[in-house]
């Protein structure tokens, strides 16, 4: 585990911080099986590798290990770890803007796609939800990984309420213009978040109707 992680030449990479000696230490306390340990690294993480919005020379050296210690089926706080994974990639985005992307990120993370797309099967829903997340941040590969029509045979059969409104999130920042599978969550969908996030998504692509606009302003 986290074999190659001395093959890194860390202290010729920057962070926050200054050279990204201490990130070696950080990631090994992320496989911990103290669980006090493994949240002070995610803290950590928050505040070196990803400060702010901003990353680093670091940060794309980090994620492939990032991805290694996520896809450990006995790993603690595998869905924090993709949390963490998400804005290395894309940044802060939300429903009403898109992921603030480095290419450097973008490549190192491609191997999260297969990986969270095992988990849409996995039996614990926060896990769905931050793979549901990960596809949102890696657009580039969804085509190549065949994403969307995945999504689509997932939502025919997600019941937990918050992975599917992290469907309708996914959605929308993944199908193409002019796909009917948007409007169709804000139409169909009984519980209200994932119709406002379809709302919001369509409002974001320019393809948002009347009624979408009215429950917006409604719910605001």
């Amino acid at each position: 585990m986290l074999g190659g992680l001395d093959r890194v030449d860390w202290a010729a990479l920057e962070h926050a911080y200054g050279p990204a000696t201490d990130v070696p230490a950080m990631l090994r306390a992320l496989a911990s099986s103290d669980t006090r340990e493994r949240h002070a690294a995610i803290q950590e993480a928050y505040g070196n590798i990803f400060h702010q919005g901003t990353r680093y020379a670091a940060t794309p050296h980090a994620i492939p290990f990032l991805i290694e210690l996520a896809a450990r089926p006995d790993a603690g706080d595998r869905a924090e770890i993709l949390r963490l994974l998400v804005p290395c990639v894309a940044g802060y985005f939300g429903p009403t803007v898109g992921p603030s992307l480095i290419e450097t990120c973008e490549l190192a993370a491609e191997p999260a796609v297969p990986l969270a797309l095992g988990l849409l099967r996995a039996e614990d829903a926060s896990l769905r939800v931050t793979a549901l997340h990960v596809f949102a941040a890696l657009a580039r590969f969804a085509a190549r990984y065949e994403v969307v029509p995945k999504l689509r045979e997932r939502l025919s059969r997600e019941r937990d309420a918050p992975a599917r409104a992290m469907l309708a999130f996914a959605f929308t920042h993944l199908a193409p213009k002019g796909d009917g599978a948007v409007a169709a969550l804000f139409r169909d969908e009984r519980d209200e978040l994932p119709r406002l996030l379809a709302a919001m998504g369509c409002a974001r692509r320019g393809e948002a109707t009347r009624a979408m606009g009215a429950a917006l302003v409604a719910w605001l």
